[in-house]
Formats: C-alpha cells, structure tokens, sequence
C-alpha cells in the first residue's frame, strides 16, 4: 500500500478477526495510528463512501455493513523490510461521516482506542486489601480475552495494607483505578503493541522501558539523513523540588520534613535542576500518605521526578523508508546532527504514523530533563 511496505486491516470481534472485505481495502484511503507512553493510544481510518445510483434512500454500503461497525475490533499490521510490525489492536469507538455533492467527494471516518478502553466502560465498586501489584493484575485480567498480556512491575515500596486499615476501594473504572495507581508511583500505563498480531502488552511500570537500541534520529548529515523535520523547546519552569511534613500515623513525634531525592539517571549532560537552577520551584507534596513517612518519601520523590521529564521537549517527523525501522515510544533514541545542546538521548514520548498510499511517515515527540549529550558518538 506504502512505498516500501504494505499495511494489513484485520476486523473482527473480540476473539477471532478475519482480513477486511476488500470493498473497505478499496475505500481505505489513509490511516492514522498514535501509539502513547501513557494512557490509551487510538487510530482512524478515512475512507471514501459511494453508493449505487439511482436505489433511493439506501444506506452506504461501507457504513450500513457490519465490518466497521462500533464495537468491532480492529487490528492494524505493517510490513516493512520483510518483518512484520503490529501497530494497533483497537475498538471502533466512533464515526464521522461527511456527504458530499459530488459523487466520490463523501468520507467516512473510523476512529478507536486500544483494547484496553474495554476497561474504562463499567464502574464496579470493588474493595481490594492486597499489594498495588496484585490489584493491577487482578484489574487487568478481563483484557485476556484480546490476547493481552500483563507486565505489572511493583511499586517502590509496595506495602500492603494493614487489616487494621480500611481497605483500597476502587470507585470508578479499572481504567481509572489503574491510572490513579500508576501516578502515584510515577509509573505509567499503557497499552504496547505485541511482536505477532492479536498479542500484545498491557504495561504497568517506570516511564522507559528497557529495550534494544532504535535507529539514530539524524538531521542535516546529506544520505544519512532520516528526518524530514525537528525542532526543540526548553522550559525553564518544568523541574519543581518536592517538599512536606509528615506527623506518623501512631506516634505523638514531631512532624517530620519530607524532601525529593534527585534523579540519578538522566539522559542528558546538564539536568533542568542545575541548567535552570534560579527557576527551580517548589512544589507541596499532594499527599501525606496518611502519615507513613516512607511512603511520603517515595511519593515526593516520584512527583519530583514528574515534573523532570518534559523540560526539554522535541517534535519533528521521519520518513519511515528511509529510517527503515518503526520508532517505539516509551523507549529511547539518539539524536545527531542538531548540536550538542540537542543532540544525544532522548525518551520517545509518543509516535503517531500515518500512512496512504505510497507513504508512510511517523511524527514523534520526545522528552528529557535537561540539556546536553553525554555521548561522544552515536553508534549506528
């Protein structure tokens, strides 16, 4: 479909899809796949409508069938270089049709979220007196269906409550309770594609994700060149030092002084803490964890940490032929041919690809907490 790869649409229900009817394969005109490090990541597919003449008031046949209806699962595939890379397993959630006059002018829009927006569709009040661990997992448990597997990493500390302790009560979705979890150990949730199609990941864990090196991001350097376009944002008024009082919870002692610990494993040569030193803020710890002083530690720190990621920002986009690989998010990559200020790792905040008939790019945002590249050279 794309210049140097194909794409394949698979649909279907929530256990067996089947390879699109080849009147979609033919309306499909572009298709849009945003893959984030946090939340849920979606996908549209535009589509052209037509309709017999002269048959009255007769539906579209794209939009009457039953291929694309909401609700039905969607599974996006591409092929590039002779290896297979799934992008999306997603549900339909929404449709935007456009008539128009002219007779191939009319679109439809197909748009969904990942699998795991089956988790956000019914609040069931639950009580749960176990580890953060074993409640993501037990929440997760009804994504097995669609073939997704769980990578739950347990919190620093992940201390059970106590029997003497009201237990955790999950108010809203599981979607939600996750995500609440996740921010209050500066952990991220996210849906991640598998290595085949119809398997992939449900990630509970640190915002990068360990993994083998990805293809440099290279600008200005004539062939080597991937990269159609970049540019870089630093904001001074990101990085926030974490601070509280904290009285524990069974003793009458003093209140005790809660600050962030910094992070010890930046990307980057200057880090936001000292480059923007006479803009560092301070930021009230939002919670005292009910007066358990480690916890509050962990908690402060984490929050601190939050607000690291993003004081140096870039956005740009590659040509995928070119680069020869899919950019993962939530991973790192190296950048070369910006500078020293810019160049050097950086985490990969979110991918998008857009593909059409003979092209397929991907625009891409990335994040760190500083400035400078620790690296000498890249290596390819």
């Amino acid at each position: 479909m794309f210049s140097g790869g194909h794409l394949a649409l698979h649909i279907g229900g929530p256990g067996v899809t089947v390879p699109a009817p080849t009147e979609i394969l033919d309306a499909l005109q572009e298709a849009t796949i945003t893959l984030d490090d946090a939340g849920r990541s979606g996908f549209q597919l535009s589509l052209a409508l037509s309709r017999p003449r002269g048959v009255g008031n007769r539906d579209y046949p794209t939009l009457g069938g039953l291929a694309l209806k909401i609700g039905n699962r969607v599974q996006l595939t591409a092929l590039l270089g002779g290896k297979v890379h799934p992008l999306m397993d997603g549900i339909v959630t929404n449709h935007q049709t456009a008539p128009s006059l002219e007779s191939a002018g009319s679109t439809l829009t197909v748009s969904g979220e990942d699998v795991t927006v089956m988790l956000d569709q019914q609040e069931i009040p639950l009580q749960l007196p176990m580890p953060v661990f074993a409640r993501v997992n037990l929440m997760l448990a009804p994504l097995a269906s669609y073939g997704v597997v769980p990578v739950v990493i347990p919190p620093v500390p992940d201390i059970p409550p106590l029997v003497t302790d009201s237990p955790p009560t999950i108010d809203g979705t599981f979607f939600s309770a996750i995500n609440k979890l996740a921010g209050e150990a500066n952990y991220v949730f996210a849906w991640r594609p598998g290595l085949l199609r119809g398997q992939s990941f449900a990630y509970f864990g640190p915002k990068e994700i360990p993994g083998p090196p990805q293809p440099p991001l290279t600008f200005g350097m004539g062939g080597a060149g991937n990269l159609n376009s970049i540019s870089f944002t630093d904001d001074g008024t990101k990085a926030k030092t974490v601070y509280g009082f904290v009285q524990e919870q069974y003793t009458n002692a003093p209140m005790i002084p809660v600050v962030s610990l910094p992070f010890p494993f930046g990307l980057e040569a200057v880090p936001a803490t000292v480059g923007n030193l006479p803009l560092l803020g301070l930021q009230k710890l939002s919670n005292d964890e009910g007066g358990n002083v480690v916890q509050a530690y962990a908690r402060a720190t984490a929050q601190h940490w939050g607000t690291l990621l993003g004081a140096a920002s870039a956005s740009g986009e590659l040509d995928t032929v070119r680069y020869g690989a899919v950019l993962q998010a939530q991973q790192t990559v190296e950048v070369r041919g910006s500078g020293w200020t810019h160049d050097g790792a950086w985490r990969v905040k979110n991918v998008t690809h857009k593909l059409s008939r003979g092209a397929w790019t991907q625009s891409f945002n990335l994040e760190r907490s500083g400035t400078g590249s620790k690296l000498e050279r890249v290596v390819l």
